[in-house]
């Protein structure tokens, strides 16, 4: 069985890989997500929040985050897990916005931002 840490730093490969599927499937049917609040346009509906479910709010968000920005990847940087298998990672999060993400007009910036 692997430890949360290896399970955190599978998630961050297909991440990487753009592979959300997988990245859903590494997280339990129950698992929270939280973000910072934020607004995904759709073709029939707008999602807000800043947490939910994995399964949902997770997947929506990482989603449009991959298509605004086609770059995106990330390195994870440090990883401790717990006994009851929590895990905290601290993890920098890349890419060069292509399209409008959220409130954020697409201008062709490159960002660098720590989790």
């Amino acid at each position: 069985m692997a430890t949360a840490s290896e399970v955190a730093r599978k998630f961050f490969e297909a991440y990487r890989r753009r592979d959300v599927e997988t990245m859903v499937e590494l997280c339990d049917d129950n698992a929270d997500f939280r973000y910072v609040p934020m607004e995904a346009w759709g073709r029939q509906r707008v999602v807000r929040g800043d947490h939910g479910k994995v399964h949902a709010i997770g997947k929506t968000v990482w989603t449009t985050l991959i298509d605004c920005f086609p770059d995106l990847t990330n390195e994870v940087t440090w990883t401790t897990s717990d006994a009851e298998g929590n895990v905290a990672c601290e993890v920098t999060i890349s890419g060069t916005q292509q399209k409008a993400y959220g409130s954020f007009a697409a201008n062709g910036g490159h960002y660098e931002l720590p989790h």
